[in-house]
């Protein structure tokens, strides 16, 4: 039973009413609070996005994206390349048509990155942007070389009997393993055809590991 009004009229009070009485007042606002600012707090943070871009647009958009004021990152690799009898290497995107961008999905203007030349769209989930882990981003940059190219082949790290796939060239989507390197340029992989295994030399940036 509660107490009487003569009770709380004379001054009189029960002690473990008053903690109740905090408890449901203050305790569950104050929950809230924290819960509204623990989301401004996540959405605060520095994060990468990827970047869907147009066909063959990766450059022009990360260069509109730069002028506007975002961190792009754009990976990109020496592919070789044969051109008028002579051979060179040209710089590729390592991931057609991707780039990634750093967002702070709590301050205003990020949403111009949608709206900016070059750009499809920005990888979502609905309407809100995807953040990529940390370590992806850290995993790709950390196969920089000294001028900033993603190193592939040999320089990559693959050792010998690594299983390794063909990405270019006429032996293209075959698989191997990965024998050695005969120079910066290129590798020896052995390939099963028809039966025998058969040493075949390809261009380093020609061959990526799978499993």
């Amino acid at each position: 039973m509660g107490p009487s009004r003569s009770a709380w009229r004379g001054g009189i009070s029960h002690p473990e009413r008053r903690p109740q009485a905090s408890i449901g007042s203050l305790t569950a606002p104050r929950q809230h609070h924290l819960t509204i600012e623990r989301k401004r707090a996540i959405l605060a943070v520095w994060r990468w996005y990827a970047v869907h871009t147009h066909v063959a647009a990766e450059a022009k958009a990360a260069s509109h994206l730069e002028r506007q004021g975002f961190s792009v990152y754009l990976p990109r690799y020496l592919r070789r390349r044969s051109h008028a009898r002579r051979i060179e290497r040209v710089p590729r995107p390592l991931f057609p048509r991707y780039l990634f961008v750093s967002l702070n999905l709590a301050a205003p203007g990020w949403r111009a990155v949608r709206s900016t030349i070059g750009v499809l769209r920005l990888v979502s989930e609905g309407d809100h942007p995807l953040p990529l882990p940390e370590r992806v981003i850290a995993s790709v940059r950390a196969r920089e070389d000294a001028a900033g190219m993603i190193a592939l082949g040999d320089a990559a790290g693959l050792k010998s009997g690594d299983r390794v796939r063909i990405v270019d060239g006429p032996m293209a989507d075959c698989v191997g393993l990965f024998d050695s390197a005969t120079d910066q340029e290129r590798v020896v992989v052995l390939l099963d055809l028809l039966g025998r295994q058969v040493r075949a030399r390809v261009a380093a940036t020609a061959v990526t590991a799978c499993s």
